[in-house]
């Protein structure tokens, strides 16, 4: 037999480093270490049991068959009336609301939807790693604009001349940091000055701390009509396996979204749907709990690694990740994760996926419990120490 034909594309797509990571940590929590993972992007919590029951009792009445491409319309109300509650922007569940496999698939049908090959699309370094593997996929050029540390504030971009799309992401992944009412009109005005339609990442919406206000960009004057706003269930309701999530924007647009999901896996899963009614639905205080376990481990992280040597970080406003400079040390950031994890068996992730603004950084997700963020800060300064 020939040899396999395997496409550009996807040949070109690198393994995730976070998989390879967690890989390693796993095998050597079978070898009988105590491994501390700070590699993994997502809450450690199982799902409320109110949200499980409603999904269940949906499963059970035969809510088994294939979905409106946009999703049922019980969920998309339900998304409008959270996004009312929490943004105060007015969403029409009929025409302005889809639901998607996950914010994943959100931001990849929202960049199939508005871009063509040939054309850019800006996006945050450092930035959540799909931005790069998943635009070069349909043909469109990921082009960086640096929120510059220790505090990665939005300080502008420039904008080439075939950019039709601008990605934010706040809270970010993987500074933590968030954006303020005066960084969002200037990257509006930016927008607006250069006509590109925005792409909003708000998978971590709830999860913000302290002072910190997380507000969406499409309440900004003017941009509703260019904004697509993409949200998940995955982190504040603890649902990544269920792979829900949502897109609100302009009908044109969400329309376009539709038919491009026919193709892709022409709904989202039926009964989990019902579960997200009641999540959003239902009782918060599930939601309460866990983003005060997260603001507990972020300080004990924050404390336990403060004044470390050769390591600089800024406390994170959102989501559940530091970002740690590690220039000081002269390693680059996979030598820094393999002799972390081999020498201290603990796990984080080297920074380079992030964009040319993530090398010499590392990010420790502290999803995970208070007690293992103490001993992970304990084993990551005694490691800093030895070299």
């Amino acid at each position: 037999m020939s040899e396999l034909h395997i496409s550009k594309a996807a040949a070109g797509l690198p393994s995730s480093p976070v998989s390879v990571i967690t890989q390693k940590a796993d095998a050597l929590a079978r070898e009988g270490h105590k491994v501390i993972v700070f590699s993994i992007g997502r809450p450690d919590f199982d799902t409320p049991a109110h949200v499980k029951a409603a999904a269940a009792d949906a499963l059970e009445k035969g809510q088994v068959h294939y979905a409106h491409n946009k999703g049922i319309l019980p969920l998309r109300q339900a998304i409008a009336a959270y996004i009312k509650k929490y943004q105060n922007i007015d969403y029409n569940p009929e025409t302005e609301i889809m639901v998607v496999a996950g914010a994943q698939e959100g931001l990849m049908l929202s960049f199939h939807a508005t871009l063509n090959p040939g054309e850019a699309a800006l996006v945050p370094t450092p930035g959540f790693l799909l931005y790069y593997s998943a635009l070069p996929l349909i043909g469109v050029e990921p082009v960086p604009y640096t929120l510059p540390g220790p505090d990665y504030r939005w300080k502008g971009a420039d904008v080439p001349a075939n950019a039709r799309v601008l990605v934010v992401n706040s809270p970010n992944n993987p500074t933590g940091s968030v954006f303020s009412d005066e960084e969002l009109l200037d990257i509006a005005a930016l927008a607006k000055k250069h006509d590109l339609m925005v792409v909003s990442d708000e998978a971590y919406d709830r999860l913000v701390f302290g002072s910190a206000k997380h507000r969406s960009i499409a309440g900004v004057e003017g941009m509703r009509e260019r904004t697509l706003l993409v949200g998940s269930f995955s982190k504040t309701f603890s649902m990544t396996g269920w792979r829900l999530g949502y897109v609100c924007g302009p009908a044109p647009i969400i329309e376009s979204l539709a038919r491009l999901q026919q193709n892709y896996m022409l709904c989202a899963n039926t009964f989990a749907q019902f579960g997200a009614i009641a999540a959003l639905n239902g009782p918060q205080d599930c939601v309460d709990v866990m983003h005060a376990a997260f603001d507990e481990r972020r300080k004990i992280l924050i404390e336990g690694l403060k004044g470390a040597p050769k390591v600089r970080f800024t406390a994170p406003e959102g989501a559940f990740y530091i970002f740690l400079d590690i220039r000081e040390t002269g390693m680059d950031a996979f030598d820094f994760c393999r002799r972390l994890l081999d020498e201290a068996h603990v796990a984080c992730v080297p920074g380079d996926d992030f964009g040319p603004a993530g090398l010499g950084h590392v990010r420790l997700s502290y999803a995970t419990s208070a007690e293992n963020c103490a001993e992970g800060a304990r084993r990551i300064r005694e490691f800093l120490s030895s070299l």
